[in-house]
């Protein structure tokens, strides 16, 4: 293995560790769920002319819900955030809280 700076893992807003899982399950043949989840390791978030500030690892659950009404209309449920997880993806910005948003969807 090299040595000297390579060795380091010096990539802001880059962590170490990433995973993402997605899963979906068409439970009756009008009916579809779907579970995504991600796992985010620590990293670090740059700043002009200071340290570096260490943001914190995290995990998001989501679920989505589709029904087929008929062949042309669908209404769905996504919830995002299921477990209401605190984080930063960028220092300042802080993520969505548990939400959901819902609808019909039509097409010709």
């Amino acid at each position: 293995m090299p040595k000297g700076d390579t060795t380091y893992n010096n990539l802001f807003r880059r962590p170490r560790h990433s995973l993402n899982l997605d899963a979906g399950f068409r439970a009756t043949d009008r009916l579809s769920l779907r579970l995504a989840a991600r796992v985010v390791g620590a990293r670090l978030e740059p700043r002009f002319m200071q340290a570096p500030v260490r943001l914190e690892a995290y995990q998001v659950i989501d679920l989505s819900v589709e029904y087929k009404i008929r062949e042309n209309l669908r209404t769905f449920l996504d919830i995002r955030n299921l477990t209401d997880a605190r984080y930063f993806d960028v220092l300042g910005f802080s993520a969505r809280p548990l939400h959901f948003l819902t609808g019909v969807r039509w097409s010709h």
